[in-house]
């Protein structure tokens, strides 16, 4: 099992803002990790990132997806959130906490000082990415 880092571990990088910031983040923050490191340094990480938490939504569908009714929608979701470039919501930031047993913080720049809301669930056993 790998232990994720310490509630107190943060560093602040600007990401591109491409519709991939999220996943781009999440790499920044992983690669600060001796585990991650080997994978997050790649060029596109953020896509093989993006395709393994669009996987553990695909497994996990009744967990993270209640707010898409009916087989169709949930598809539909899934395939949307697997694009390049498509901005990731709330069901895909709770699924890579689950998914990668990390704690996530959405600081609001708009306070001063910024705001930070932390986002997290227990990590899944169903997948670890």
């Amino acid at each position: 099992a790998v232990a994720p880092p310490p509630e107190t571990f943060f560093i602040s990088k600007e990401v591109p803002r491409d519709g991939n910031s999220f996943f781009h983040a999440l790499c920044h923050q992983m690669a600060a990790t001796e585990t991650f490191r080997d994978v997050t340094q790649k060029r596109n990480a953020h896509k093989k990132i993006r395709g393994k938490v669009a996987l553990f939504l695909q497994k996990n569908q009744e967990a993270y997806l209640q707010h898409e009714e009916g087989d169709d929608a949930r598809e539909a979701y899934i395939e949307k959130m697997s694009m390049d470039g498509e901005y990731a919501d709330y069901p895909v930031l709770l699924a890579a906490s689950a998914m990668y047993g990390y704690n996530f913080y959405v600081f609001d720049f708009g306070y001063t000082p910024p705001r930070a809301i932390k986002h997290s669930v227990k990590k899944s056993n169903n997948d670890r990415g």
